[in-house]
């Protein structure tokens, strides 16, 4: 417990720092430091070429002198006049761009959420299954919670309905394969196999058995289910979010 709430605290910060970062970088203060930084480098270049400032009346002007500075100067210059001016450009193409990819991620919204949440309702079931999930009732409960409760049948067809909504719930999962990049069908469909398996097996314990403790081969396929929506989460979830995202970066 103390471990998943270090790993939880660990990845809010890390994602604190990340926004902090990207926040000064976007500011005003970034591409000011930025100019600063390439004046100190200019000073430095022409004081390496002999370019000092000083006042000395009596001294005659070496026009020579002058003529070589003001060559330099006038590559500097050029220099950042071409450094400037690809940036403008850059930046000319990047901008749209970004509105672009914003754009498409608007259009996606809806159905990568609907995904999302179909994904995330099958993972924090299992998750809650696996902190609390010591008898049938237990898990029973949370599969009302989260997938509703068979009222409008009787209860040998209780089964059959939860095997349904899974399967339908199955259907939307897949369709992240067309809205998330680098998503795969396979991890979450067995996640939702195991969870199918331990439905029915769970949805067979009458009133008052149910409330004994699980049998092995119970627990056996609840630790399956609770182990395969662990791995899920820590690998897959994080990339999601960060697609369902609709600020430009």
């Amino acid at each position: 417990m103390k471990t998943e709430k270090k790993a939880e605290n660990d990845k809010k910060k890390q994602t604190e720092r990340k926004w902090t970062n990207n926040k000064f970088v976007r500011g005003r203060w970034f591409p000011l430091l930025g100019f600063i930084f390439l004046l100190v480098i200019v000073i430095v270049v022409v004081g390496l070429f002999g370019f000092r400032i000083t006042y000395a009346p009596e001294m005659e002007n070496s026009w020579d002198a002058i003529s070589a500075v003001a060559a330099w100067v006038s590559v500097i210059v050029a220099a950042l006049s071409a450094g400037a001016s690809f940036a403008a450009i850059w930046t000319a193409i990047r901008v749209p761009q970004k509105i672009a990819d914003r754009q498409d991620k608007i259009a996606l919204f809806e159905k990568r959420y609907k995904c999302y949440i179909a994904i995330q309702t099958l993972l924090v079931c299992g998750k809650q299954i696996s902190k609390d999930g010591k008898t049938p009732l237990d898990i029973q409960k949370y599969m009302m919670m989260y997938f509703g409760a068979p009222d409008d049948y009787s209860f040998e067809y209780a089964q059959v309905k939860y095997q349904m909504i899974l399967k339908q719930n199955e259907i939307i999962i897949i369709s992240g394969e067309f809205l998330f990049s680098g998503f795969k069908a396979e991890p979450i469909q067995e996640i939702s196999r195991a969870a199918t398996e331990l439905f029915v097996l769970v949805s067979a314990f009458p009133d008052g058995a149910n409330r004994k403790p699980l049998p092995q081969y119970v627990i056996k396929c609840r630790d399956e289910y609770c182990n395969l929506c662990n791995q899920y989460m820590d690998k897959y979830i994080e990339l999601m979010e960060r697609e369902l995202q609709l600020s430009l970066k």
